[in-house]
């Protein structure tokens, strides 16, 4: 692009994709991260040799017995722990988004699917991920993306960025005609028929005490199946949806 971005606005309606976002376009120093990540796991450990189970940090609104096994949902409670012992926000935030994926990942899920299976039962006797393992692996990994994102955003001038809780159908606060270009994401259509978008924020979301993201597919635009079609002043569009219709 000929011209730099001087300000860029971020909407959406799902706490745990604006969390993710505030995340990659926060500027922390590499080793601030790294000796943060060590800290974690220290206390991690400590928690560990001690037997400790933080029961009241495990998610409500989650069948959590039906998700995790027991021993993993304790050490995702143990992991949770010691990412609130630490005191700024921005390092909290950013290893809780590394909570929030690896919590997917030892749960019972399987993989590659577009909706929400759990792993056969003849599998669960051999599925043993390790969450300090698991957390290792996708800290270092996020530290050195996040470290190489900015690494190129600060070598130009920077832009303003903003992230917002907005739904896309109510009025916005932006000034008219002070938006040059608008990326966005389809619809993905109700859950029952289509991907269920929602449900793959759920077990993150709520392990970081998000109940917004369990009702995500209903109230997500094209979540549900209307009878009535709305139409816009534009014939271009009126057309092509009668056509869809």
């Amino acid at each position: 692009l000929k011209r730099e971005f001087s300000n860029i606005y971020g909407f959406d309606i799902n706490p745990l994709a604006l969390l993710i976002s505030k995340v990659k376009t926060t500027h922390i120093p590499e080793g601030v991260l790294i000796s943060s990540q060590k800290n974690i796991e220290k206390r991690f450990l400590k928690y560990k040799k001690e037997k400790r189970f933080f029961k009241e940090l495990l998610p409500n609104n989650l069948n959590v017995k039906y998700w995790f096994k027991p021993s993993i949902a304790r050490d995702l409670t143990l992991l949770k722990k010691a990412i609130n012992a630490q005191e700024n926000k921005d390092v909290k935030d950013f290893f809780n988004i590394v909570l929030a994926e690896i919590a997917l990942r030892t749960s019972y899920k399987r993989s590659n699917e577009f909706k929400m299976y759990r792993i056969p039962e003849e599998k669960l006797s051999k599925f043993k991920p390790s969450v300090l393992v698991e957390f290792k692996k996708k800290s270092d990994d996020n530290i050195k993306k996040l470290n190489e994102f900015h690494t190129i955003l600060i070598s130009k001038e920077p832009p303003e960025i903003h992230i917002h809780s907005q739904d896309a159908r109510n009025k916005s606060n932006l000034k008219k005609e002070s938006v040059d270009l608008v990326i966005t994401s389809p619809p993905y259509g109700d859950s029952r028929t289509t991907v269920a978008y929602g449900e793959f924020s759920k077990i993150g979301g709520l392990w970081l005490d998000l109940p917004e993201v369990s009702s995500l597919d209903k109230n997500s635009l094209g979540g549900i199946t209307k009878k009535e079609i709305m139409f816009f002043e534009s014939p271009t569009f009126n057309k092509i949806i009668k056509k869809i219709k």
